[in-house]
Order: structure tokens, then sequence, then C-alpha cells
């Protein structure tokens, strides 16, 4: 599941419920950059 976030400890915790539901987190750096990634979701 890719993963964008400005605030580290956050992304940390959110990366463990992620896990926690079977997905694999992957973070794709902050937020800013979720426009581009954007065509990889679909």
């Amino acid at each position: 599941m890719f993963m964008l976030v400005n605030d580290t400890d956050a992304m940390e915790i959110v990366k463990q419920i992620v896990s926690q539901f079977g997905f694999i987190p992957d973070d794709m750096g902050a937020a800013e950059a979720a426009r581009a990634i954007e065509s990889l979701c679909i």
C-alpha cells in the first residue's frame, strides 16, 4: 500500500496498522508527492 505522510511518527503507527491488515506498506515520501504517484493507484 502506497503511503505518503509528512509526519514520520504517524507513519510508523500507520505502517503497523496497515501490516496488521495484511498489506505491505510502501513509503513513497511526503504528501506533496501524491499527485506524482496517483496514476499508479488506478
